[in-house]
């Protein structure tokens, strides 16, 4: 029994440590099929706020392609701003320079995240608010 309680620990241990994967469909000639999924919000100085929810288990795969950041209209100041995941962590930093022409980040093909997971925009300077647009492909893998 003992042995079994080691194992199970030592697998949940592992899973932590190497972190979560979503697999997507093959690419081809850098060309996703699938349907384009956006979310848009606008995170409060030093604060954070949902931007999207990938699909759900046998829903398809979401794969991320952009990342953009608009900063607020007339701060006239540089902004910093991330996607996290709620199971992935940070998984992009953007900083618009004080133009506020915005700043993107685009990933050619894309990143595959998992199943039901909650992107949300986190404002980095606690200066001013900024408007997070992800964009992606949800994929039928």
């Amino acid at each position: 029994m003992a042995r079994n309680g080691i194992a199970m620990c030592a697998a949940a241990l592992a899973g932590l440590v190497l972190g979560t994967t979503a697999d997507a469909q093959q690419v081809k000639k850098d060309a996703l099929s699938g349907v384009i999924k956006s979310g848009i919000a606008t995170a409060p100085a030093g604060g954070s706020t949902a931007l999207l929810t990938t699909p759900a288990s046998g829903d398809g795969v979401y794969i991320l392609t952009q990342f953009c950041i608009t900063g607020d209209p007339g701060a006239n100041n540089a902004e910093f701003a991330s996607i996290v995941g709620n199971t992935v962590g940070n998984i992009a930093t953007n900083r618009e320079a004080e133009s506020e022409q915005g700043a993107c980040t685009t990933y050619n093909p894309g990143i595959a995240l998992p199943a039901s997971e909650i992107l949300s925009c986190v404002e980095g300077t606690a200066s001013a608010p900024v408007r997070c647009t992800v964009t992606g492909v949800v994929s039928k893998k």
